[in-house]
């Protein structure tokens, strides 16, 4: 049997639970998750379905860039649970007092029913666990989103696709796990238990991301013993969660030395057409779009961009407008 949602208006979208054909959309998605690999899998996800991803780095951001829109009000918003600032629940109350016309759809791995009654309890419409299927988004975004067409998902393109993402999870690892063990040691020494469990729930995640399961395991235990918010942590979790953190960290050695000695030397773009890129660029930055991550390999062609590059891989939308801005007077000749 079908599964059906009732809509405002009273209408019903009959979702069936038979395999989909690849759903592709017209519209803007508010995207609020503090964990780095989260985002890029999520926005991933819904590029491949033709949606737009704007990105909130927490609660507070997402409310003010609902509180900001101007013309269409974005089209979804999903919204991870906990995050710094402001959670998931707060700023679902906020964004529904600006607009309650919004779908809220959270995106957690706390999905019992407990936590289920509390998310629609805030005025969240659904609820997608982590991790998901393609399948499973799909039919949660078929609930709120009218698709324009479907599509015969094409496996190789897929699995090219899935084989570029895994990579990019990768660099994105190593790039901002190189101290989480310090991170970790250092705020439990300090006794900031909050700041620790926290720590320690992100690696979590990232390492399942990374089908890393020894080390998503470790993570998990200090994780679990941080969570009445006092520290439980022994000398030996510590031990088994840094040698589990220095295996993995072996183990993508050989992929983080071929990304930085490529093959083939890309030929660099000239200062007129380095400038223009740039300058089409930026409005994507501003806007935190995720579509920015489709300029990364020309950007490479543009000398010094490495910086702009990384933070655009990491989706450090502030932080890239800084380098784009720097690296645009550069190439333009200013001080």
């Amino acid at each position: 049997m079908d599964n059906v949602n009732i809509s405002e208006t009273g209408k019903t979208k009959p979702v069936s639970n038979e395999p989909l054909e690849k759903p592709l959309f017209n519209g803007e998605v508010l995207l609020c998750e503090d964990n780095i690999m989260n985002q890029q899998v999520i926005c991933e996800h819904l590029s491949r379905v033709g949606l737009k991803t704007v990105v909130a780095e927490n609660g507070k951001i997402g409310v003010d860039l609902v509180k900001e829109k101007t013309g269409r009000q974005f089209d979804l918003v999903l919204m991870d649970i906990y995050m710094p600032v402001m959670d998931g629940l707060e700023a679902t109350s906020l964004i529904l007092k600006v607009d309650p016309g919004i779908p809220v759809v959270a995106v957690t791995a706390n999905v019992t029913a407990d936590d289920r009654d509390t998310y629609y309890s805030t005025g969240m419409k659904d609820v997608v666990g982590k991790p998901f299927t393609s399948q499973e988004l799909w039919r949660c975004l078929m609930k709120y989103l009218e698709p324009v067409k479907f599509e015969r998902e094409d496996t190789p393109e897929r699995l090219q696709g899935d084989n570029d993402l895994h990579k990019r999870l990768i660099m994105s690892f190593l790039r901002n796990n190189i101290d989480i063990y310090d991170r970790i040691k250092n705020s439990l020494d300090e006794n900031d238990i909050k700041l620790a469990h926290r720590l320690a729930h992100t690696l979590k995640s990232n390492a399942g991301q990374l089908d890393k399961i020894p080390l998503q395991e470790a993570a998990k235990t200090v994780e679990e013993k941080l969570t009445t918010g006092v520290n439980h942590v022994t000398a030996e979790h510590l031990e088994i969660l840094k040698s589990e953190l220095d295996t993995v960290f072996a183990a993508f050695e050989s992929i983080t030395e071929s990304k930085t000695s490529p093959d083939d030397p890309l030929e660099s773009m000239d200062t007129a057409a380095a400038i223009r890129l740039l300058d089409e660029l930026e409005p994507l930055i501003r806007d935190s779009n995720y579509e920015s991550v489709s300029f990364l390999d020309k950007l490479r062609c543009v000398n010094g961009s490495e910086p702009l590059i990384g933070h655009i891989e990491n989706l450090d939308f502030r932080l890239a407008l800084e380098s784009l801005m720097q690296l645009r007077k550069k190439a333009a000749g200013e001080n």
